[in-house]
């Protein structure tokens, strides 16, 4: 009887000493995911095909407690080759690359399942090769995404994730018409369901 009184009441300090917070590091792959927004209808002449490829991530952050935390990525979307069909236009590659910092809210449960939404900026790169040139630029990403964490205390600081996040940009494109020159804004997403693991110190 004295063994299990003294069980009983080891067990609540154990579970109470249970904590929510502390730095995290990772790396996720995954699949890439462009939406053009008419990017590439507009300025591709005729028919086109692209192929996607995939996506790495190196992640960050910070678990203020079981709700909140704030995380750092880095996202390498690979490349991207877009194929016309016109002989006449060549074949370029688009590389997307981004660094965002989010707020990630969700709710940790005992058993270590955390559903969770992500938002927050960042800056994206846009690389476009062919043969004939290569351009860069860079400019403001909005991070959105929607994600299960699953951390049960087994694992011993180890999560994995499964995730869906996106990228969305704007793209300034001018086309010179005679006399004058006109602007238009594209508002492309580029985004990645991806698996990844990390672990909490």
């Amino acid at each position: 009887m004295k063994k299990i009184m003294l069980l009983a009441a080891i067990l609540p300090a154990s579970v109470s000493a249970q904590t929510f917070d502390g730095f995290y590091v990772g790396a996720g792959f995954g699949t890439t995911d462009y939406s053009e927004d008419r990017y590439l209808d507009d300025n591709i002449a005729g028919a086109y095909s692209f192929d996607e490829s995939s996506t790495t991530k190196l992640i960050a952050g910070y678990a203020i407690n079981r709700i909140i935390s704030i995380e750092a990525q880095y996202t390498n979307y690979g490349d991207i080759d877009v194929k016309p069909q016109l002989n006449t236009i060549s074949d370029f590659t688009m590389e997307h690359s981004s660094f965002t910092l989010a707020a990630n809210v969700g709710y940790t449960f005992d058993n270590g399942v955390r559903p969770f939404a992500t938002a927050g900026l960042g800056s994206i790169s846009l690389d476009n090769k062919s043969s004939r040139l290569s351009e860069s630029d860079t400019g403001t990403a909005y991070r959105l995404g929607l994600g299960v964490d699953y951390a049960p205390p087994q694992f011993g600081g180890i999560t994995v994730r499964a995730a869906y996040e996106a990228d969305v940009y704007e793209v300034e494109v001018q086309k010179n018409y005679g006399f004058f020159r006109q602007t238009k804004t594209y508002t492309p997403t580029i985004g990645t369901f991806y698996l990844a693991a990390s672990y909490t110190f």
